[in-house]
């Protein structure tokens, strides 16, 4: 089944390789105004400021660290991926596989399913400081997939209350480095994407705090500097997610409406 594409994504293929412009500012302005009408105010801190729209129309990474009222501060970015959503899409899901966080251990646990991952995810940091753990719950946002009539596509996480207990639940050559790690207590954000003329809009927000005595700007830079490397990254695994996807045996992924990719 995953060896043959329906034409709607082969559609989208081919139109990824027409040599098409850069969508507008205003055109990306205007794609974000729509996909926060159709997202719960409460889930975004997101600080979008004049310019920014611009910088990355003109194929620039902006990201920024904005405060909260309570807890860490979270980290957004921008960025403009000249590739067909759905691509994008299996680039930030395919993690088994294609390695959008080249900085970090992973390891799917049991338990999950195509619709909720649980993810287990270690930063390996020099000595003498401590390596940070925590177990995501990851799962796609059919609501804003529906209110948008499928033109908004959101992946979200959090860090599990519980992840400690499921830490014993790893392989053995894994156990020993999770078990003397310091587990943050929170981990939480958010991947959305839309189409924009000729390719995809992405929009990143993420927080966590890594707990310990670590100094919180060392932390953020860190944190800010991770994030535009992955964003660096994605347009390059975007280029060949599909054809790595397509290949007989892969597992499924789904859409944010929870239907196989391949049916959309």
């Amino acid at each position: 089944m995953l060896g043959q594409l329906t034409t709607g994504l082969f559609a989208s293929l081919i139109m990824a390789n027409y040599a098409l412009a850069t969508p507008t500012s205003q055109s990306m302005a205007e794609a974000w105004q729509e996909a926060i009408s159709y997202i719960d105010d409460s889930s975004t801190h997101l600080n979008i400021v004049d310019g920014d729209w611009q910088d990355v129309s003109a194929g620039e990474i902006v990201s920024r660290r904005v405060g909260w009222s309570h807890g860490p501060d979270s980290v957004q970015a921008l960025y403009f991926v000249e590739q067909p959503l759905a691509a994008v899409w299996i680039a930030i899901i395919d993690d088994p596989h294609l390695h959008l966080s080249a900085e970090l251990v992973e390891y799917t646990l049991a338990g999950s399913s195509p619709e909720r991952k649980l993810l287990y995810q270690l930063l390996d940091l020099p000595f003498p400081i401590s390596n940070r753990c925590w177990v995501l719950e990851i799962s796609n946002n059919s609501l804003v997939y529906e209110r948008s009539g499928g033109r908004v596509w959101r992946r979200e996480w959090r860090a599990l209350d519980n992840g400690p207990s499921l830490l014993r639940g790893l392989p053995v050559e894994l156990r020993g480095d999770a078990l003397s790690a310091i587990y943050t207590p929170v981990n939480e954000g958010s991947w959305t994407l839309m189409t924009v003329g000729n390719g995809t809009l992405v929009v990143y927000e993420g927080r966590a705090d890594t707990a310990g005595n670590l100094p919180s700007a060392i932390v953020d830079r860190f944190a800010q500097d991770s994030v535009e490397e992955s964003l660096s990254r994605l347009s390059d695994i975007a280029a060949t997610s599909v054809s790595h996807y397509v290949e007989e045996g892969h597992y499924i992924i789904l859409a944010p409406n929870n239907e196989p990719l391949e049916q959309q």
